[in-house]
């Protein structure tokens, strides 16, 4: 049975969420979040429910039945509460207590225990989770910061790898990229960027992999970028 302050709380937090669902522009925020059609932030995707994403072009009332399972990711308890997604990454928690953030391929980015059994969704903005944004947020500068830099020896299309070694050493190390991945191309000494594809690396190239490592020393790549030697150089 709840106790007299229990549900005096619970009924504040109602009307609280009532008046904000009548009034969403009375909602405040310190800087505006970016719709992005891949992010489904908090359960029913957003704090009015509507369980609808406006910036998503890509899933029809046709293509939905060409949908397929894609990855699945062993957890250690059941899920039951609606995952959350935001910028490729999954958040969801499980019936054991522990809490999970996965790439967009189905790989583990990290993972942490709590003190019972997670049952609620996540509520995300900004790929921050709940309110421990400093934590999260400097987890994510960690990630972002490493990288792998060297040449191509051996690339792997079907298996979407490359197999890159170090300059000036014999180390190799095993490059994963996936359809998020971010392909660019830049003169060595030169600001200027340039986008380009998967298709347009190969072998003996040299390249900068930024991204995540994993337990089997695999760096998952957010973005490779491949360098460019001064014409006659």
């Amino acid at each position: 049975m709840l106790r007299p302050l229990s549900i005096v709380t619970c009924a504040v937090a109602l009307v609280a969420l009532s008046t904000l669902a009548q009034n969403p522009g009375s909602i405040p925020t310190k800087r505006p979040v970016k719709q992005e059609p891949s992010d489904w932030p908090m359960y029913n995707h957003d704090v009015l429910g509507t369980r609808f994403n406006p910036a998503e072009t890509t899933l029809t009332r046709e293509s939905v039945k060409g949908l397929k399972i894609k990855w699945v990711f062993p957890t250690k308890g059941d899920v039951y509460a609606t995952p959350s997604v935001v910028n490729n990454i999954v958040y969801a928690g499980d019936t054991s207590g522990t809490f999970y953030a996965l790439r967009s391929a189905g790989t583990l980015l990290w993972k942490t225990s709590g003190s019972g059994s997670i049952k609620f969704g996540p509520i995300t903005a900004s790929a921050l989770v709940t309110n421990r944004e400093r934590e999260v947020d400097k987890m994510d500068k960690m990630a972002k910061k490493d990288r792998w830099e060297g040449v191509i020896i051996r690339s792997s299309p079907d298996k979407s790898t490359l197999t890159v070694r170090k300059v000036g050493s014999s180390v190799e190390k095993m490059v994963q990229y996936d359809s998020s991945t971010k392909w660019v191309s830049q003169e060595h000494g030169s600001k200027k960027v340039n986008d380009i594809d998967a298709t347009q690396v190969k072998d003996g190239d040299r390249v900068i992999c930024e991204g995540s490592w994993d337990k089997d020393g695999v760096l998952h790549a957010t973005l490779i970028s491949k360098r460019l030697s001064h014409p006659g150089a």
